[in-house]
């Protein structure tokens, strides 16, 4: 990925979206998806896209049942800084199929050690295919270009898929809980 700087360049300003990082992208089942970061006219196509998935993906990505997003949660999830919060959401045609963020963790960071929680997504019909992958490595590559220095993931036992990709991706355990629940970590070079 060729990453330049989208909020350092003249007249930009942070809370602009960097089109510099959307791509066009083929999955290992030959579908075409287009990767992006997430804006805040987005919020009617997160919400068609959570009414898609299945009741277990959403209890994996948010640790309990979540029948659906309230108005106030979609307009957290779509409204981010491309700073400290970041998403990149996945589209097939017009629809959101999948979606990946991380939010820097205020109380486990300072000015020279930003750390970040991540967070992933993807539509039942869509898993399996390295959509997954790919919002994890471009999360990756944007939050080291910036400046974050450790990315963490919080993930239940049961959730083999995430478990499996992020230990693929190189992360470490770092902590478990008796509750079922587990902290990964990948430290980032700048």
């Amino acid at each position: 990925m060729n990453a330049q700087r989208p909020s350092g360049e003249p007249g930009k300003r942070a809370s602009e979206c960097p089109r510099l990082f959307e791509f066009d992208v083929l999955l290992e089942d030959g579908r075409a998806i287009h990767l992006r970061p997430i804006r805040r006219d987005d919020a009617d196509r997160e919400h068609a896209f959570f009414q898609r998935v299945g009741p277990e993906s959403a209890y994996f990505r948010f640790f309990s049942p979540k029948p659906d997003l309230s108005p106030k949660e979609l307009r957290y999830f779509t409204t981010v800084d491309y700073d400290a919060r970041m998403a990149f959401i996945a589209l097939h045609g017009d629809d959101m199929i999948a979606v990946g963020r991380y939010d820097v963790l205020p109380d486990e960071s300072d000015e020279e050690h930003k750390v970040a929680e991540i967070a992933l997504l993807v539509e039942d019909d869509f898993q399996g295919v390295g959509i997954g992958s790919l919002l994890l490595q471009h999360l990756t590559e944007y939050a080291r270009f910036k400046g974050i220095t450790r990315l963490a993931a919080f993930v239940l036992a049961g959730n083999s898929h995430m478990l499996r990709l992020l230990r693929k991706s190189g992360y470490t355990l770092t902590s478990g809980s008796g509750g079922g629940m587990y902290r990964f970590e990948l430290p980032l070079e700048p």
